[in-house]
């Protein structure tokens, strides 16, 4: 069980990632948006975002180092995403 304090720790963690992500621009936030939070596959995202898989892959990538960079400069370290 996990004590107050650490739940709080985590809800406030959880908003700043979330407004990182939505920081970003449209086009790295929909990947993410669409993988993690929606839990779609990477064909799904790519019939619905109209976009090559080579395409969807480099925006991957970049939205990730994107979200790593931005949330190390708020003192937050990133785990490896898959």
């Amino acid at each position: 069980m996990q004590n107050p304090m650490d739940a709080a720790v985590g809800k406030e963690s959880v908003h700043r990632i979330m407004e990182t992500i939505y920081a970003l621009p449209t086009i790295y936030r929909d990947v993410i948006l669409l993988k993690y939070t929606y839990q779609h596959n990477n064909a799904e995202i790519c019939e619905i975002l109209d976009i090559l898989p080579e395409t969807f892959n480099k925006r991957q990538n970049q939205a990730k180092h994107m979200l790593k960079d931005a949330l190390a400069k708020e003192g937050l370290r990133c785990e490896k995403v898959r």
